[in-house]
């Protein structure tokens, strides 16, 4: 029970609050299941609408009056501790009473909720940043704070206009379908076992089940709670929404870990909390999220142990590989650049192979049963390859291998300027026409995906427009800061005059390598399967941390030169960095 000391003090000292900001998974694993109140889409077909969807329930209700009674307890305490007298504590407090009661007013009056949540969300943190600003202390902790929230709300209100019908990859309908997505989890949930038979005769039942048990586990907890399937199903974007969200604060860490500071860190962090990709992945019931979440931790962990070779670390690397692998099977790219940091720490003469041999074997007897043990199950029983994908037809209207090498490389042929939404068929320029050039395919679908989200809204479209070629000059200044970041770790005139195995360049390069690796992978696969939908960016999502992390050096770097070289470069990656992510916000906002 909170009380207050002599001074008036609160005496929790927010021990909640701290202990959430000192644990952001847990917070966003609390936040998300909390968000199941606003989730509430009655659906009892994929297609049909049972009720009215803009009702407001009492659970909505009553979530948003304990948040602003408890928001402003904590505020009348922060004020309390600041020495306040009761009166003016008392009106701070309800001033802020009367600002949830305005906001309220406004989410019951908008019929669409999902835009009135996500909009005071956004008005919220415009305000905290003046506030802080006006103040003189806002940070970076409190600016990265601040724009995650804004990425966690536009994720959100993603998923609340966005069923598990809408904007999927292979799931299909959980109600008719017996395969995909949808089917594998339905069988996993109501018979609590893997598929019978070779995977390879069900469409997608080839892929690890660790997704699909998580979910299928998921809707077996919200059945005893009384949930029905119709509902519990449409919950399944609680998970995606955590796993996006959960990439923000790994983000953030791994970052830090490199070393960003101030404005680095910001823009670092902003691509991640604010990319398109991230917001489509939030609402996706595929293994997608799950994977690259796992990846995520992997890099998080690698860079820490190379740094500090340490049993937990190389467990960390372990887990997040082998679980990334027992989601899909691409995860174990990672482990190819994971595997060049060890063989380099294996030749640190402070190490080697007598120190670090046991971590090693540790690392396998975790990773290789964990991210293995699928694939070899399938290969023993079935005699299904340990990397299978399967072939799609030639006869599919998604088809592009009628166009050769140079053409699917350089050619832009067909590429409409004012209208930078994919080409598929009947939309985007003329009827069957397909895009086919891998760099139009994976630029289009890093902003769009495989959708046409606002296409025939005016400005929505000038939107979509501003953030494809904003997107282009951040692509154009990642790969320029890689290439200087490069530069400046080999070269002796820019104060590295240190042993090969410095660790700057040790990490750096691990992170180059793996974009390398990733994006050499990335084209085979578009050259092995030449379909159209082949060339989603999904398949290189991981790639906006790399990216993110070389805009942050370059602003970093740039900003530390002399002379007019100095700002003109920072200050470009600050703004262009900064109308993407507002233009991508104001998108998804207004887009459902």
């Amino acid at each position: 029970m909170t009380d207050f000391n002599k001074r008036g003090e609160c005496a929790t000292k927010g021990a909640l609050s701290s202990a959430l900001l000192k644990h952001p998974y847990l917070a966003l694993a609390l936040i998300c299941a909390l968000c199941a109140v606003f989730e509430q889409k009655y659906r009892v077909t994929d297609s049909k609408v049972s009720g009215d969807p803009g009702a407001i329930s009492a659970a909505v209700a009553v979530t948003l009056a304990v948040l602003a009674a408890a928001s402003v307890f904590a505020l009348w305490c922060r004020c309390r501790n600041k020495g306040l007298d009761k009166n003016k504590c008392l009106l701070v407090s309800a001033g802020f009473a009367a600002a949830w009661a305005v906001a309220f007013a406004f989410y019951l009056s908008v019929s669409e909720h999902e835009k009135a949540l996500v909009i005071l969300v956004l008005i919220a943190a415009v305000v905290a940043a003046a506030f802080f600003r006006c103040k003189g202390s806002l940070n970076v902790p409190k600016a990265v704070l601040i724009i995650g929230l804004i990425g966690f709300a536009v994720r959100l209100g993603y998923i609340l206009y966005t069923d598990v019908a809408q904007r999927q990859h292979d799931v299909h309908s959980f109600l008719t379908a017996t395969n995909g997505h949808s089917a594998y989890i339905r069988h996993i949930y109501e018979n609590w076992s893997l598929p019978e038979g070779d995977p390879r005769e069900t469409f997608q039942f080839y892929h690890p089940p660790l997704h699909h048990f998580i979910c299928a586990v998921w809707l077996k907890i919200q059945e005893v709670l009384g949930i029905g399937f119709d509902q519990a199903k449409e919950n399944l974007q609680l998970l995606t929404l955590f796993y996006s969200s959960a990439c923000m604060p790994l983000a953030y860490s791994i970052l830090k870990e490199f070393g960003l500071k101030k404005a680095g860190l910001t823009v670092g962090f902003s691509i991640v909390a604010l990319h398109p990709t991230f917001f489509y992945l939030a609402g996706s019931i595929n293994n997608d999220i799950l994977s690259i979440l796992l990846i995520f931790v992997a890099i998080l962990f690698t860079v820490r142990w190379y740094k500090n070779p340490t049993y937990k670390n190389i467990i960390g690397i372990a887990l997040g590989i082998g679980f990334s692998m027992m989601t899909k099977l691409s995860g174990a790219i990672i482990a190819i650049p994971v595997a060049v940091v060890f063989l380099v720490k294996l030749c640190d003469k402070n190490y080697g192979l007598k120190k670090l041999f046991w971590q090693f074997a540790v690392f396998g007897l975790i990773c290789i049963p964990l991210g293995m043990w699928w694939s070899l199950r399938c290969s023993v029983l079935y005699g299904m390859p340990l990397s299978y994908v399967p072939l799609l037809s030639e006869n599919s209207r998604l088809y592009i291998g009628n166009y050769s090498v140079a053409e699917r490389l350089f050619s832009f042929k067909g590429f409409d300027f004012t209208n930078t939404y994919p080409a598929r068929g009947d939309y985007g320029f003329k009827a069957g026409f397909y895009d086919y050039n891998i760099a139009i395919g994976l630029t289009k679908t890093a902003i769009f995906g495989e959708y046409f989200l606002g296409m025939g809204n005016a400005l929505l479209e000038f939107f979509a427009n501003v953030m494809y070629y904003a997107s282009l000059g951040l692509i154009a200044l990642s790969l320029f800061g890689m290439g200087k970041t490069v530069f400046v770790l080999c070269g002796k005139k820019h104060g590295f005059e240190k042993p090969v195995l410095d660790e700057k360049r040790v990490l750096y390069g691990f992170m180059l390598l793996y974009w390398a690796v990733l994006f050499a992978m990335y084209v085979m696969f578009c050259f092995r399967y030449p379909h159209n939908c082949t060339m989603d960016f999904r398949y290189l999502t991981p790639t906006l941390l790399i990216g993110g992390l070389f805009l942050g050096t370059l602003a970093e770097r740039s900003n530390e030169g002399e002379g007019s070289a100095k700002g003109w470069v920072h200050y470009l990656v600050i703004g262009l960095t900064a109308v993407f992510c507002t233009v991508s916000v104001l998108f998804f906002t207004f887009v459902g």
